[in-house]
């Protein structure tokens, strides 16, 4: 699972290579290929709808994408590549939105409240999400109020089956962060971020 690339194609080249040196059967992708405000040069942007077109079993439209298609970004193909992008999309049983399931392309899971929100709006255990580019998870846990956070960056593997209802991000594919993807095995129910190599 990659999300928010924003055009940062040698970064994506290589999250791509690693994930496909896990043996994984689909990559899917949360959004944001594209930067609408210009931080990667098109021919990057270009490139990249190009890889994530041609390799991901799943893509979504974040809210990039919908700002390149208003401003008329990229080039003609490209953006009809984009246009065919929705902000949400469900697979498998699982449910992938970009940014949050009660909205798919603008709202920031980033609190309990808001994780709560969507967390109760999701019919199904699990959902993939990106947007924020924070590598992690928020859990519903039985007889637990509120929702935690639990950070890519100092957990182990997930259990998914430990929670009632999962919210996951594999982070963001951009040079300013420490870029990440993720590996779900949907038959083990775990969930393992990975940096993308250097």
């Amino acid at each position: 699972m990659l999300s928010d690339v924003h055009g940062q194609v040698a970064l994506l080249r290589r999250a791509v290579a690693a994930i496909d040196d896990h043996g994984c059967e689909e990559i899917w992708c949360l959004g944001d290929v594209v930067d609408a405000l210009g931080a990667a040069p098109s021919a990057d942007q270009e490139e990249a709808v190009a890889l994530v077109a041609s390799r991901c079993a799943v893509t979504l439209g974040g809210n990039h994408e919908l700002w390149a298609l208003e401003r008329g970004q990229l080039s003609h193909a490209t953006r009809l590549v984009l246009a065919g992008w929705a902000p949400r999309a469900e697979r498998h049983g699982v449910l992938a939105v970009h940014a949050s399931v009660i909205d798919p392309l603008y709202e920031f899971l980033d609190s309990p409240q808001v994780a709560a929100a969507s967390l109760a709006e999701l019919g199904a255990h699990l959902a993939l999400f990106g947007h924020t580019h924070h590598p992690g998870m928020w859990g519903a846990a039985a007889g637990v109020p509120a929702p935690v956070w639990v950070s890519a960056r100092t957990a182990p593997p997930v259990d998914l089956r430990t929670y009632q209802r999962a919210l996951v991000n594999p982070g963001a594919i951009q040079h300013d962060l420490q870029p990440t993807y993720l590996l779900l095995d949907l038959t083990a129910r775990t969930a393992t971020w990975h940096p993308v190599p250097g």
